[in-house]
């Protein structure tokens, strides 16, 4: 019965020394805290102690208008109330706290109206925080300028796909790397990712009710979005031509993000520089955290060309270090030997 009560006050948050000091005035009743402090083995400050906490919750009374003091356990269903009230005041707690934390159900939604469908799109552009890709037919490319000047100024990686557009716009202003599909038909498709996170699929079929552009899929999730993503980069964009992209970086440079390292990297490599990379992260092997650099002898990517990714979405840096060759992926690295953190790339010293 002993060990069992113990159990469950411990489970309550009460300290060892607390518990024994609450059996002892179980046990005895109503005494002095020197009686209790004898059942306890301890002393009697230490019971002083120790009840003035008890008392705070609501476990014992401690008379101090007699002398000498004398404490007494509170009878059963008076500490049935109490631990009542504790567990009901800890669950209106959890609840309100569980009710603040974020919807982990995905966000899954159609959107009929070509007004909300545009409000959207800008929505997922405005929200891009490392890269965004934007697949517009070519009277969408004014309406979205601004917004992808806006996310470049932020930092963000934009990878713009369209057709020849109806725009005085120069398409190099606009995004980070441009592609130009080309063909007999308009380039209808249209269509937005960012980080992974967010993406809209859009339906640009002509209904012939002025609401060209819908209806759309939104998606708010990281395990599907990286799906409709993936369509965009594994189709749309290997379907187009290379029209734009952006100057190497100068060195030594240390991009914001892997897909922006692998990026320069391919660029440096395309014009025959010699690059090396200094890589801050963990090996996948051991899990040990530590630098390590060398010759930058391979990027296999798929953001300029040539294309020579063995998978959709491979970016990864193969690097030749005094230990021999070790493959460098991002975040979350998987099949490569080295997860980077950050990459800093310089060119031989």
């Amino acid at each position: 019965m002993a060990d069992s009560l113990r159990r469950e006050l411990e489970r309550w948050g009460f300290s060892e020394g607390e518990i024994d000091v609450y059996l002892a005035v179980l046990d005895v009743g109503e005494g002095l805290a020197s009686e209790i402090g004898e059942a306890a083995d301890v002393s009697a400050r230490h019971v002083y102690r120790v009840c003035e906490r008890l008392e705070e919750r609501g476990l014992v009374d401690v008379d101090e208008h007699v002398q000498p003091t004398r404490i007494r356990a509170r009878p059963p269903s008076v500490v049935e109330d109490v631990i009542e009230r504790s567990a009901s005041t800890m669950s209106e707690q959890i609840a309100s706290k569980y009710a603040g934390t974020p919807d982990q159900t995905p966000e899954i939604e159609v959107l009929k109206r070509q007004p909300t469908v545009m409000a959207r799109a800008a929505d997922i552009l405005a929200a891009a925080e490392t890269w965004a890709i934007v697949v517009l037919p070519p009277d969408l490319v004014d309406r979205f300028a601004e917004d992808m000047r806006a996310a470049i100024e932020r930092g963000v990686l934009v990878m713009l796909v369209t057709d020849a557009p109806a725009t005085d716009e120069p398409l190099d202003d606009l995004a980070t790397i441009v592609r130009i599909r080309e063909g007999p038909h308009g380039f209808q498709e249209f269509g937005i990712g960012a980080d992974k996170v967010r993406s809209l699929m859009v339906s640009s079929a002509d209904m012939g009710d002025g609401h060209r552009h819908s209806p759309a899929l939104y998606v708010n999730d990281d395990t599907i979005a990286v799906r409709t993503n993936d369509s965009l980069f594994g189709i749309e964009y290997r379907l187009s031509e290379e029209f734009h992209v952006p100057d190497p970086a100068a060195l030594p440079a240390t991009p914001d993000s892997f897909r922006e390292a692998t990026l320069h990297a391919a660029l440096h490599r395309r014009e025959g520089t010699p690059l090396f990379a200094r890589v801050e992260g963990r090996s996948l092997s051991t899990g040990r955290r530590h630098p390590i650099e060398g010759r930058v002898v391979e990027v296999r990517q798929g953001l300029i060309e040539p294309f020579n990714q063995s998978f959709l979405g491979e970016r990864t840096l193969v690097l030749e270090t005094d230990d021999g060759r070790v493959t460098v992926g991002g975040p979350p690295a998987t099949l490569e030997d080295y997860a980077a953190d950050s990459v800093t790339l310089f060119s031989e010293e």
